[in-house]
C-alpha cells in the first residue's frame, strides 16, 4: 500500500515537512517589499563597501564607521558575492534562512516535550504568525541573532 506524499512527509519526515512549507511561505517573497527603515539601507550600504572594497573588518560606506555587529554584513556580502551587487533577495536571505531554522528548532524542541502531532500543528501556528513573516522578510540582525539565542536556549 502506496502512501501520497504528503502524508508521507508529514508522517515520516515532519522537519522537512516544516522545512519545505517556511521556503514555500518566505523566500518567493523576498524583495518583493521596498527598503521600509534607514537601518536596511545603511545594511544594504555597509553590505556594499564590503563587497567593493575588500574591507571585511571595518567599512566605511559613507566616511563613517558602522557600528553594527557584522555577522550580518559578512552574509549579505557572502550572498551577494556570486552577482557583484546587493539586492532586496539577497539583503533579506539571512533573515529569512534565520527564520527556517528557527521553525525547525522549534519543531524538534516541542516534539520532545508534547506530543508531536501537537508540536507540528504549534509550529505551523508559529510560521503563519504575520509578525514572524514580517521578521523574516527584514534585513534587520535582530532575527537573526534571536534565532542564535533561541536555539542556544533549546539545547540546554
Amino acid at each position: 500500500m502506496r502512501t501520497p506524499t504528503l502524508q508521507y512527509l508529514y508522517l515520516q519526515k515532519p522537519i522537512t515537512m516544516i522545512i519545505l512549507i517556511c521556503i514555500i511561505s518566505v523566500l518567493p517573497w523576498l524583495g518583493l517589499s521596498e527598503l521600509g527603515s534607514t537601518a536596511n539601507s545603511a545594511d544594504a550600504a555597509v553590505a556594499e563597501a564590503m563587497l567593493k572594497s575588500g574591507e571585511w573588518v571595518l567599512p566605511k560606506p559613507s566616511g563613517e564607521i558602522s557600528y553594527d555587529h557584522p555577522m550580518l554584513h559578512w552574509l549579505i556580502v557572502l550572498f551577494s558575492s556570486w552577482q557583484g551587487y546587493v539586492s532586496k533577495f539577497t539583503l533579506q536571505l539571512p533573515g529569512a534562512l534565520a527564520f527556517i531554522v528557527m521553525m525547525a528548532s522549534a519543531l524538534i524542541f516541542f516534539g520532545r516535550r508534547v506530543k508531536f502531532h501537537e508540536a507540528f500543528i504549534s509550529t505551523l501556528f508559529l510560521i503563519t504568525c504575520a509578525g514572524m513573516q514580517n521578521l523574516s522578510a527584514a534585513s534587520s540582525g535582530d532575527l537573526l541573532f534571536a534565532t542564535f539565542i533561541f536555539v542556544a536556549l533549546t539545547q540546554l
